[in-house]
């Protein structure tokens, strides 16, 4: 029996979009809402939407950023919700924004950061 358009887009983002080996990296997700098990899932992460909000000493208030993550209880988030913890890159990232629909079978989640980072030339916005 042949696959759906769908059932192939599933297959194509598990295979590729949140492959380690082609686009994604290792997040650590923790959800609110009890059980609040952490489970290590593969992501999208766009840092090219990190967005920077400058306090008077040059250190940001707030970074936001945008991770795809595969809707799929085993090999990704099925109901993620806002504050939820995202770990990336050592940092405890939360979500603040989801879209309304999976997509092609995946998330794409706004997640936002309070860390203070120093802005310059050694860290520079983005990096």
């Amino acid at each position: 029996m042949a696959m759906t358009f769908q059932q192939l887009m599933k297959q194509d983002a598990q295979l590729v979009l949140v492959n380690d080996a082609e686009f994604a990296e290792s997040i650590t997700y923790t959800p609110k809402a009890p059980p609040s098990t952490a489970v290590v899932r593969n992501a999208v992460v766009d840092r090219t939407q990190l967005e920077v909000m400058l306090t008077e000493d040059g250190e940001s208030d707030l970074r936001t950023a945008k991770i795809t993550i595969i809707n799929d209880a085993t090999l990704g988030v099925v109901a993620p919700a806002k504050r939820d913890a995202v770990l990336l890159d050592g940092v405890t990232w939360f979500v603040s924004a989801l879209d309304p629909e999976p997509t092609m079978g995946t998330h794409t989640l706004t997640i936002t950061t309070r860390e203070l980072v120093e802005i310059g030339p050694a860290n520079p916005i983005g990096g």
